[in-house]
């Protein structure tokens, strides 16, 4: 099977890794490995993000203590 619209046909890998719905004809991916292993990445990564935001959040509360801090040492001078 050779396409002339440039585009290649699909290897036996890739028909693995997807399949056509009979009823409405859409390609629909079967990859579960693939998806757990997506699934995966995005939890690590808003893990990450969210970790990110507790440190600034702790850095912006810190930033206003020493700033209470140094006025009440200024009180004191």
């Amino acid at each position: 099977m050779h396409s002339t619209d440039g585009i290649a046909p699909p290897t036996p890998l890739s028909r693995d890794k997807y399949q056509r719905d009979e009823a409405t004809g859409a390609l629909l991916s079967v990859d579960h490995a693939g998806l757990a292993a997506y699934k995966k990445i995005k939890t690590r990564s808003l893990q990450m993000d969210k970790m990110c935001d507790d440190i600034n959040n702790l850095k912006e509360e810190l930033f206003d203590i020493k700033n209470v801090l140094k006025t009440i040492v200024q009180k004191f001078e």
